[in-house]
C-alpha cells in the first residue's frame, strides 16, 4: 500500500450492507454503517502509528433521551412516551424502570408508549434495538406524576470509538468492525 493513507475504505465480503471508513488527509475521519434503513455513523480525529491506524471520537455524552416533561397519568399505571412518536422507531425502543439491570425491558407500541405497574422508582433506563452497546439511564422524580415523556436524540444514531485500531495491509485496512462481532473484517481502499 502507498504511504498515502488518505481515502476511502468500504467493507469486503459482506451482504446487504454497506459500511467503511473515509480517512480525511488533515487527519480526521467519518464512518458509516448501513444495513437496510439503519444508518449509524461516527466522525473524530484519526493518526497513524506504524502500521496501525487509531480512531478516536468524542465521549458519548451519556444519555441518547431527553426527559421532556411529566404529567399526572393513570394512577395505577406508569406510562413512558415519546414526544413525537415514529412508529418505524418506536417498536425498537425499549424502557424498563431503574437502572436497567433488572431485565424488565419491555418495548414501545408503535403509538410510542409503554405502560407499566405501579412501583416506586428514581430512573428510566432506555435503549435503542440497533445500538445495543449502550442504554441510556434518565434520573426522575415521580413527585405523584405517573407519566414520562422523553425525546430520542440524535446521538442515538451514532457510534463512539475509543481505542478502536485497524491494521494497514497491501489493499487497505484489516481488524474489527465498531459494531459487529469478530475479528478480521478487511476494508478495501477505493
Amino acid at each position: 500500500m502507498s504511504t498515502n493513507i488518505a481515502g476511502e475504505y468500504m467493507l469486503q465480503g459482506m451482504r446487504e450492507m454497506a459500511s467503511g471508513f473515509l480517512l480525511n488527509p488533515d487527519h480526521t475521519f467519518q464512518f458509516f454503517f448501513i444495513y437496510g434503513a439503519l444508518d449509524r455513523f461516527a466522525k473524530g480525529e484519526w493518526k497513524q502509528e506504524g502500521d496501525t491506524i487509531h480512531f478516536s471520537t468524542r465521549s458519548w455524552p451519556g444519555t441518547d433521551f431527553t426527559l421532556v416533561r411529566t404529567e399526572e397519568g393513570e394512577k395505577d399505571l406508569i406510562t413512558v412516551g415519546f414526544e413525537k412518536s415514529n412508529p418505524m422507531l418506536s417498536v425498537y425502543m425499549y424502557a424498563s424502570l431503574g437502572n436497567g439491570a433488572e431485565n424488565t425491558w419491555e418495548r414501545f407500541d408503535q403509538h410510542g408508549y409503554i405502560k407499566l405497574p405501579l412501583r416506586n422508582f428514581d430512573s428510566i433506563s432506555l435503549c435503542f434495538e440497533f445500538s445495543p452497546e449502550r442504554f441510556s439511564v434518565l434520573q426522575v422524580k415521580p413527585n405523584g406524576h405517573h407519566k414520562f415523556i422523553v425525546r430520542p436524540e440524535q446521538t442515538l444514531f451514532e457510534v463512539f470509538l475509543k481505542d478502536f485500531s485497524l491494521r494497514i495491509n497491501d489493499d487497505g485496512l484489516k481488524g474489527k468492525h465498531p459494531l459487529m462481532e469478530g475479528e478480521e473484517f478487511v476494508y478495501k481502499k477505493q
